[in-house]
């Protein structure tokens, strides 16, 4: 599950089918985002078994790699980005820049086709 929280820099999405090669339907999700001097890079790989968008039988493998910001500027986590977004393509996938906080997640997540987002509240008692 991909989780922000206030002060995340959000580089962006991206979102593709899985190639028919693959030999099942699904699809591929990442994201790119720096918190507190790390960059982050989750991503995940879905086999669809059911319809349902939440709570699903489906099959779901993520991944996650960080990074010091130390070691990769603001710019060369741009760079990244684009790179990302040149293998995702290749998928006949998308990147959607968010470059902004949660927020800015929420406004760019509601203008993506079939992709949906679950919202919860930590200050709930």
């Amino acid at each position: 599950m991909i989780e922000f929280v206030d002060g995340d820099y959000i580089a962006g999405v991206w979102v593709a089918p899985l190639p028919e090669a693959v030999g099942r339907p699904g699809n591929f999700l990442a994201t790119l985002y720096w918190r507190t001097g790390v960059w982050h890079l989750i991503y995940r790989f879905r086999y669809f078994v059911d319809d349902k968008i939440f709570d699903s039988a489906d099959e779901r493998s993520w991944y996650h790699a960080s990074m010091p910001q130390a070691a990769m500027t603001k710019e060369e986590g741009h760079r990244l980005a684009e790179t990302l977004a040149d293998l995702v393509q290749s998928m006949r996938g998308r990147f959607y820049p968010v470059e902004g906080g949660p927020e800015r997640f929420q406004e760019v997540a509601m203008e993506i086709a079939d992709f949906s987002v679950r919202m919860h509240d930590d200050t709930r008692t």
